[in-house]
């Protein structure tokens, strides 16, 4: 799932549920100028596939087995340029703050709408040129 192409932007995603992961996929590969280079379903895979590809952009599930604060700051500590966005369904201040300061650039909802998880991409990913 390696994408090389000039100004895309690789994303891989880290969620547990395999149909969360089929969808955002197909939103992301739709937008133009992303591709998804890799998808893990727990914290482990998610350590080991962000080792094994290129990636600009990590979107990851905050309730995951394995994810969680420890996860972005153990991410961000072996990527410090990565672009780290999470992902949840737990909309509880403390939860958006453990994420941020765990070292997330960016704290999304999932409510059914994907828009802001596309804004938030466009918003945090660098153009390679």
């Amino acid at each position: 799932m390696t994408s090389t192409e000039v100004g895309v932007r690789r994303v891989f995603l880290c969620d547990d549920q395999f149909e969360m992961r089929q969808a955002l996929t197909a939103v992301i590969t739709a937008i133009p100028g992303f591709a998804v280079v890799g998808v893990g379903e727990d914290g482990d895979e998610c350590r080991e596939g962000l080792r094994a590809e290129d990636v600009d952009v990590l979107v990851v599930d905050v309730s995951m087995p394995g994810g969680g604060a420890e996860l972005v700051a153990a991410v961000r500590a072996e990527h410090p340029d990565l672009a780290i966005i999470s992902f949840s369904a737990h909309s509880e201040p403390e939860v958006r703050e453990a994420m941020l300061a765990a070292g997330a650039d960016d704290f999304v909802l999932k409510t059914g709408r994907l828009a802001p998880l596309r804004e938030a991409l466009l918003r945090h990913s660098p153009v390679v040129e």
